[in-house]
């Protein structure tokens, strides 16, 4: 029997599966981070050799057993650089002559549209829109990092929660309960005391990303600053899928736009101005939650090119992706 792995890196932790020629999945497991640019190689090479092993071990196969090939996703594998690094860890760890390195997004496109023309719009602690038509060009909007973009993403509305939070407590802004909520959630002594906490310790994007959160709660309870938060976030995302939507030239057809991450989780304010603003450039626009998981999208791909075949192929017929409440 043949073996295959796909492989999803994130920020916070690296999923892996394990499937045979025909793309059953045998075991899944979980590891550390995989994004070395964040954590470096070496924790990298800790998590994909725990998640690897472990898999492995699941399926009853020896560590040294030859794998036909192996797919990886992996956030920030954008550059040749990057993904050459990446394919000589993956091949000090497996028995493998065939390693593909593709960037996280793309492996999450392929299993939410199933292989199909579509766009997969990403929300979480950072934000990305990523398309591909039915030729295969591939079209990518946002996805800078916190520091240049992520508009939309959860790092994104939690840091103008700070700020309208301040602008609120210096009279420059409307009143907001996010001014009460931050210092709660910092256990601050007074919301003076958020610009040494900010600037003495520092914040990683993970931890402004958590204030998402209470913005949605403010909203809930008819804070008209969080609710505006909220609703320029979806328009920003919208306009990221838009851009993409556009470039593909998918206006006039019923493109599927899969929608991925934590923002997204909630389906209020955000989402509704998510909807509007893409249904504007594209209003037959059907809006999706991905149907298969990062990993499965890596295996997708892996089997398309080990067989040759279209990636839509490998995927079963019956699967199709279902629309959702918009």
């Amino acid at each position: 029997m043949g073996y295959l792995l796909g492989i999803d890196g994130g920020g916070t932790k690296t999923t892996v599966v394990l499937a045979d020629r025909r793309g059953h999945v045998l075991a899944c497991s979980v590891g550390g981070p995989g994004n070395y640019l964040k954590v470096g190689l070496p924790a990298v090479r800790r998590s994909f050799a725990e998640a690897i092993g472990h898999v492995l071990k699941m399926a009853g196969v020896g560590n040294g057993a030859p794998i036909d090939g192996v797919c990886a996703g992996l956030a920030g594998a954008d550059r040749p650089r990057d993904r050459k690094i990446i394919r000589a860890l993956l091949a000090g760890l497996i028995n493998t002559r065939r390693i593909m390195v593709e960037n996280d997004a793309r492996i999450t496109l392929i299993g939410a549209c199933r292989g199909r023309p579509g766009v997969i719009v990403i929300a979480g602690t950072g934000s990305v829109a990523l398309g591909m038509n039915a030729a295969g060009k591939l079209v990518r909007a946002g996805g800078w990092g916190h520091v240049l973009g992520d508009e939309g993403s959860g790092y994104d509305i939690g840091r103008r929660a700070m700020m309208a939070a301040l602008q609120s407590h210096d009279g420059r802004g409307r009143k907001t309960l996010l001014e009460l909520m931050v210092v709660k959630s910092l256990r601050l002594k007074k919301l003076e005391d958020l610009v040494t906490y900010v600037y003495s310790r520092g914040m990683p994007p993970d931890e402004v990303a958590a204030f998402y959160s209470l913005v949605v709660e403010a909203a809930r309870r008819g804070d008209a600053v969080a609710a505006h938060l909220l609703g320029k976030a979806g328009q920003d995302l919208g306009q990221a899928a838009c851009a993409v939507v556009e470039q593909l030239r998918l206006n006039d057809k019923r493109p599927i736009v899969a929608v991925s991450g934590g923002v997204f989780k909630v389906r209020g304010i955000l989402y509704r101005a998510f909807c509007a603003c893409l249904r504007k450039a594209a209003p037959q626009s059907q809006i999706i939650e991905p149907k298969h998981p990062p990993e499965i999208g890596a295996l997708a791909l892996l089997r398309a090119r080990l067989d040759r075949t279209p990636v839509t192929e490998t995927f079963n017929a019956d699967q199709a992706p279902d629309s959702i409440n918009s």
